[in-house]
């Protein structure tokens, strides 16, 4: 069985709030939107409690993951491959999410809640190969 991954990414960035000064735009579909068939997939859903550290999300039949996509209503920091150099993703204000997507090879991916008072809510994708 095959996973289909459809991805779309739109960017622009200006500056004025109506885009007519554009330094950097990615709107066409024909740039943004890409379609790709990957083996295996491992998505779902987990509350990290405050201040939780390195909880690994479960790759299942993933062995090498080409695809990660992670929502998160709090700040979070993401290792990938073991690493010691971390990444975070956090809302950019109240009642939005932070979201980070990567396209690339991994093999592992832990996220810590840097939120030492409230739970941290976190759905997450991961798209790859069995071998």
């Amino acid at each position: 069985m095959s996973v289909y991954v459809r991805q779309q990414i739109i960017l622009v960035a200006s500056n004025d709030k109506n885009e007519a000064n554009c330094s950097f735009k990615r709107e066409d579909k024909a740039l943004s939107s890409q379609t790709e068939t990957f083996e295996v997939e491992s998505s779902g859903e987990a509350v990290l409690s405050a201040a939780e550290a390195d909880y690994v999300l479960p790759m299942g039949k993933v062995v090498t993951g080409k695809v990660l996509f992670v929502e998160a209503d709090k700040q979070v920091t993401l290792k990938l491959n073991g690493g010691a150099e971390v990444l975070t993703v956090g809302p950019p204000g109240t009642g939005t999410k932070g979201k980070f997507f990567l396209r690339g090879d991994f093999t592992a991916v832990s996220v810590t809640n840097a939120d030492a008072s409230a739970e941290a809510a976190v759905s997450y994708l991961i798209a790859g190969q069995k071998a």
